[in-house]
């Protein structure tokens, strides 16, 4: 099983993506500007396949949303970027910490087959430094 969550500097990140394989329309992308749990769950709803949309800024129910969005989708292997990641870290750490949780755990519920309609999903999330 590969890594699930993967520091990477900026400057490496075109190559990494590349090497990866994964098509572009399963590479998603979050926004630079995270600093807080606010603007995360604008980012998530602006940027990932949430089902159903969360319209809320509540943990539990983005994580579900996001399961059940990413593990629709008809392929094996899912990048989720994160850029500048840091600056959430920094300025709101438990948040942080929070929301990474949530994206490693829906990265582990997708790479088990057991509860899943579908195939197993690999889910590689990327810190970008």
């Amino acid at each position: 099983m590969k890594q699930r969550v993967i520091e990477v500097e900026a400057g490496e990140l075109a190559s990494f993506v590349a090497r990866s394989g994964i098509p572009e329309e399963f590479i998603f992308v979050l926004s630079d500007s995270i600093s807080d749990a606010a603007s995360f769950f604008r980012s998530a709803r602006s940027t990932l396949p949430l089902n159903p949309p969360n319209l809320s800024d509540l943990w539990d129910p983005l994580l579900d949303s996001l399961w059940e969005g990413l593990s629709q989708l008809q392929t094996r292997e899912l990048m989720l970027i994160w850029p500048q990641y840091r600056r959430m870290k920094m300025s709101s750490s438990e948040d942080f910490e929070i929301a990474l949780g949530v994206l490693s755990v829906v990265a582990k519920g997708l790479s088990e087959e057991e509860g899943t309609d579908a195939d197993s999903k690999e889910l590689v999330i990327v810190l970008v430094r």
